[in-house]
């Protein structure tokens, strides 16, 4: 027979907490998550990389908004924020570029809509001397 561990489970503020209610440390949530990725995808990770990976897909989805990925970041320097990550717009940047030559090459080639006629079509203005 098994031995039931009971546990008080408090009020916490902790994102994530251990099955004992505490809040897990760092180094215990970075190796567990290493364990689920590399398990569940085969990369391996570790915590700070992903870090990485959320700050560059915010930037995919909001170019430029280094003020946002600082703050989750926590730099206390925008300009960290900005020498880390600028380099990494430069393919969105593209991708952004490429998608508005795509969207004008679409418009310039798309069938167009009769022009009204007006009353005076067929008309040359020497037919009425």
């Amino acid at each position: 027979m098994s031995k039931i561990m009971r546990t008080t489970r408090a009020s916490t503020t902790a994102l994530f907490v251990g099955q004992r209610g505490h809040r897990k440390m760092p180094s215990a949530l970075s190796k567990q998550l290493a364990r689920f990725v590399r398990r569940e995808v085969g990369v391996t990770i570790h915590a700070h990389l992903m870090r990485h990976l959320a700050a560059h897909l915010y930037l995919i989805a909001n170019p430029g908004d280094y003020e946002t990925v600082r703050r989750l970041l926590g730099h206390k320097n925008i300009e960290t924020t900005i020498q880390f990550y600028d380099g990494l717009q430069t393919d969105n940047a593209y991708a952004v570029y490429d998608t508005l030559i795509g969207k004008m090459r679409a418009d310039a080639t798309a069938p167009r809509p009769p022009k009204p006629r007006s009353s005076t079509d067929g008309f040359d203005e020497g037919d009425l001397l």
